[in-house]
C-alpha cells in the first residue's frame, strides 16, 4: 500500500540546483529520461503544495547546442552561466 505525505504549511523553496551536463553523442534516451523525471518530480510536488518546484534543472554544456546519438539537437547553457549547482549528472554518450 503507497502511503503519501501531507504537509501541514506549504513548501516554498528549491531545494536542489541540477546541472544535467550534455556532451555531442549523448544518447537520446539517457538524456530525456533524466529531463522526464525531474520535470515529472517537479509537478508531483506542485500537487503537494509546494509553491516553487523543488529541483531546479538546467541543461548544460559546453557549446551553445549539442547533438544526440541520434541526431537532434538541443540547445544548453554554459555551465558558467547558471548558478552553481548542487549536482551535475553526466548521461551516457553512445560509444562509436
Amino acid at each position: 500500500m503507497a502511503s503519501f505525505t501531507t504537509f501541514t504549511q506549504r513548501p516554498s523553496i528549491n531545494d536542489m540546483r541540477l546541472s544535467i551536463f550534455a556532451l555531442d553523442g549523448v544518447f537520446d534516451t539517457g538524456l530525456t529520461a533524466l529531463l522526464d523525471t525531474f520535470a515529472t518530480a517537479n509537478e508531483l510536488a506542485a500537487l503537494q503544495g509546494f509553491d516553487a518546484a523543488p529541483v531546479e534543472v538546467n541543461l548544460v554544456g559546453v557549446r551553445r547546442r549539442v547533438r544526440t546519438a541520434l541526431g537532434f539537437s538541443a540547445m544548453v547553457e554554459p555551465l558558467s552561466a547558471v548558478r552553481q549547482p548542487d549536482w551535475v549528472v553526466v548521461p551516457a554518450r553512445h560509444a562509436n
